[in-house]
């Protein structure tokens, strides 16, 4: 859908519904069904980056700190997504209804500031788009001059579908589509990095595929520290000024 050249104009990708006039800022757009596809512009490129339809994009972890995001572009992981479910994995809430764009925001910022190489992709959360075209692209740069985002997508309902359902909306739409529980009919796949390296216990959803268990490894970290404090041997005197 979007070549980007590290000499273009173009920061970012914003999604309007095509009923909807574009706002003033907007400098191209694509009517692809129900979605009007805007590319939102400025003076000079940020990144190279290509989002294509019709060849898989590889996984999109979602990662939400610095560190995890320096990791995963490390790994040549290609795009990372900053989602509303930051609101169960971060913030502890039960669904992603109470995410705001304000809780969001440093946490985009924190995953664009370490990826050298992949694409941070920002989640614009319930509410914060829906009411117009113009509450859209104004949400959209915020996340993009205040948390340094490359593109946005807007949060929306169609996750774990029914396999042959994500393959026909692929086949049927001409922007690039992201599955997660509707197998590999998707262009790409992305996973919640606490579901798939394993920091969340409990029941998970039928789609996720842990692996790694980091939560017995860092259980494990921290009870050898306590006991290592408990017993005098940390610190040590060459941890020790």
């Amino acid at each position: 859908m979007l070549d980007a050249d590290a000499d273009s104009s173009v920061i970012g990708v914003a999604f309007f519904p095509a009923r909807r006039g574009l706002p003033r800022g907007v400098c191209g757009e694509g009517a692809f069904g129900r979605t009007t596809v805007a590319v939102v512009c400025s003076g000079s490129g940020i990144r190279s980056a290509t989002v294509t339809k019709g060849h898989a994009m590889s996984e999109q972890p979602a990662p939400y700190d610095m560190y995890t995001a320096a990791t995963f572009d490390e790994a040549g992981i290609p795009v990372l997504l900053i989602g509303d479910s930051a609101s169960n994995d971060v913030f502890g809430n039960k669904t992603s209804l109470p995410v705001t764009v304000d809780q969001l925001l440093p946490l985009v910022r924190a995953v664009s500031g370490a990826a050298r190489q992949a694409l941070a992709i920002a989640d614009l959360p319930f509410g914060s788009y829906e009411a117009s075209a113009e509450q859209c692209f104004h949400t959209a740069v915020r996340f993009m001059k205040e948390a340094g985002a490359h593109a946005v997508k807007p949060e929306g309902g169609e996750e774990m579908v029914p396999e042959h359902v994500g393959a026909e909306i692929t086949r049927s739409v001409a922007v690039p589509t992201v599955g997660i529980g509707a197998r590999n009919g998707c262009d790409a796949q992305v996973l919640v990095w606490q579901d798939m390296a394993g920091p969340r216990t409990g029941q998970l959803p039928r789609f996720v595929k842990r692996y790694a268990d980091v939560h017995g490894v860092l259980r494990e970290v921290a009870q050898n520290f306590a006991a290592d404090v408990a017993k005098g041997t940390f610190p040590a005197p060459e941890h020790t000024f």
